[in-house]
């Protein structure tokens, strides 16, 4: 019985997810970019009219203390606002009551968490967004591939925006190429409640700085599957991954 409660809500979060918020930026064009080999990409991603950033390397690690090795390793699964607590694993929504960034305690103060606003922006506002976001697997780990403003296509590799994990595939020497033009990865990881792990390699759950509003106990994510990517809103105490920013004016 104790198992079905915990599973009940958290199914239901998955679901309505995917029913309710389907389709920020419209991810569904077909256009396959030509190759360049001169433009050089600064990796810059605009969040919002006058402001760009820097994506981190890679996920928030376990333990919140610096960055997995690759950007499709999955890393750690983090209660919202942990910053000064990242191991915390508790369900009790109080636990999670303020918002302490995992940039300003745990990687130097460098990085900082994206809002919704600033997500919403990068996938539907900026110039060109609904043509640099698209599905893909990276090494066999499906996610969500972004391609920052002055994207230029590397030579011998191809990008299409839209649905389906097997939308853009890539092998080692393939996501070198990406990377090092300034692509930045999103794996899946499902999500934590508790001690448990849910959907892991089937949805990504990422967390914002944004609450659903400023006395709800839940908080908003950016959340992924092979056939829808939006905003989404759960319990604080659900464990997400992070990927965290640094602001580059």
């Amino acid at each position: 019985m104790r198992t079905t409660l915990l599973l009940f809500p958290i199914m239901v979060l998955f679901l309505s997810c995917e029913r309710e918020n389907e389709g920020i930026g419209n991810v569904d064009d077909t256009t396959s970019h030509g190759g360049s080999s001169e433009i050089i990409c600064d990796g810059l991603f605009s969040v919002s009219e006058i402001l760009k950033v820097h994506f981190a390397p890679a996920n928030l690690k376990s333990g919140g203390h610096g960055f997995v090795a690759h950007q499709y390793d999955r890393g750690g699964l983090f209660g919202w606002g942990t910053g000064n607590r990242p191991t915390i694993t508790t369900i009790e929504s109080e636990d999670y009551s303020l918002f302490y960034d995992w940039g300003g305690y745990n990687t130097g103060g460098l990085w900082r968490t994206l809002s919704s606003e600033e997500w919403q922006y990068i996938l539907s506002q900026r110039e060109n967004a609904r043509i640099k976001c698209g599905m893909g697997t990276v090494l066999g780990v499906p996610g969500v591939v972004l391609l920052p403003d002055n994207w230029a296509q590397p030579n011998g590799c191809t990008f299409k925006s839209g649905y389906g994990w097997r939308r853009n595939v890539y092998d080692l020497d393939q996501w070198n190429k990406m990377e090092k033009a300034g692509a930045v990865f999103l794996p899946v990881a499902g999500y934590r409640w508790g001690m448990e792990t849910y959907y892991e390699g089937e949805g990504g759950y990422y967390w914002t700085s944004t609450t659903s509003f400023p006395t709800s106990p839940d908080a908003n994510y950016l959340c992924f599957s092979d056939s829808y990517l939006d905003l989404g809103g759960g319990p604080r105490a659900m464990g997400c991954s992070v990927r965290l920013v640094q602001d580059k004016r």
